[in-house]
This record gives C-alpha cells, structure tokens and sequence, in this order.
C-alpha cells in the first residue's frame, strides 16, 4: 500500500511540474448523466446507438392531421423500448411525445 501511494506522488509531482512549464491550468470536466450512462453501455459492450434528434424542429412539415397518427406511433415505440428494458431510450420518446403535445396544443397530460 505504501508503495503504491509513493508512486501516486510521483506521478502527480511530475504532472504538476509539467503542467506549471506549459502553463496548463487543471480543470473539473462536466458531463450530463446522459452522456456518462451512455459510456458505460458502450464500455460494457450492451450500448446500441439509438441516436434519436429530440425537440419538434426536427418535424417542421408536420400536419395536425398526421398528429394522431405520429403520435399513436411514437408511443408505440415507446412501449416497445420498455419492454426491452431501454428504459432511457423510452423516456426520451415520452419526452419528444410530450413536445410534440404541448406544441400543437393537443394535452401533453392524459
């Protein structure tokens, strides 16, 4: 154990004088939950890529006619997802529905 803090001081010694001669100013990194789940996935090999655009901006030519239809679809892959235990990839969906919803008025709530 002794050894091993020993060589953590090395190494943060070294690292800190290398960061003083290039004048390198240590900073935290910030992710979103999202991205770190995303990485663990990945790192664990269980990550599929489901890349899904959220916001309605995506959707610009849609009509209120097709609202129900779109809609009836999106929750239809919602439940899908749920029960395939991609329980992120599901609350996105509800939230692009919900979106969706509030945007053309029709009740995000049921």
């Amino acid at each position: 154990m002794r050894q091993a803090i020993s060589e953590t001081n090395r190494r943060r010694m070294i690292q800190t004088r290398f960061n003083v001669e290039h004048g390198i100013e240590p900073k935290s990194i910030y992710k979103k939950v999202s991205d770190i789940l995303t990485a663990t996935r990945v790192g664990e090999g269980g990550a599929r890529y489901e890349a899904r655009p959220t916001g309605v901006s995506r959707r610009p030519d849609i009509s209120e006619k097709d609202l129900p239809g779109l809609i009836q679809a999106l929750e239809e892959e919602m439940r899908i997802a749920a029960e395939e235990l991609r329980f992120e990839y599901a609350a996105r969906i509800r939230d692009e529905i919900r979106e969706i919803k509030e945007q053309f008025g029709t009740g995000a709530r049921r």
